[in-house]
């Protein structure tokens, strides 16, 4: 199992409520570093380039948790599992609140 498997089985577990980008990144950190916590102003943007095209060292990297068969898919602010061009779960819906 790759690193970007365990990633998205650990988006999966969240089911139809998504996991917040932070949750993510919580998780690869003390996956990365045991016995360490994750704090999260001074790991603020860990592993943030595996979400976004980025240029590090002069190589571009590519969105390395967005693309592929298995990868995560961002609707609004929340991330999602997709395996074989399916997102796991369907994203909860907002239940509206009609005040008088």
């Amino acid at each position: 199992m790759t690193k970007k498997d365990l990633i998205v089985d650990f988006v999966a577990l969240h089911g139809s409520k998504g996991a917040k980008f932070t949750e993510i990144q919580q998780f690869i950190y003390e996956f990365n570093n045991p016995g360490k916590t994750f704090d999260k102003i001074n790991n603020r943007g860990y592993y943030s380039s595996a979400f976004s095209n980025t240029i590090i060292m002069g190589r571009m990297t590519a969105d390395y948790l967005l693309t592929g068969d298995a990868c995560l898919v961002k609707l609004g602010k929340l991330y999602f599992a997709k395996r074989d061009g399916k997102i796991l779960h369907e994203p909860q819906k907002q239940k509206v609140v009609w005040e008088d």
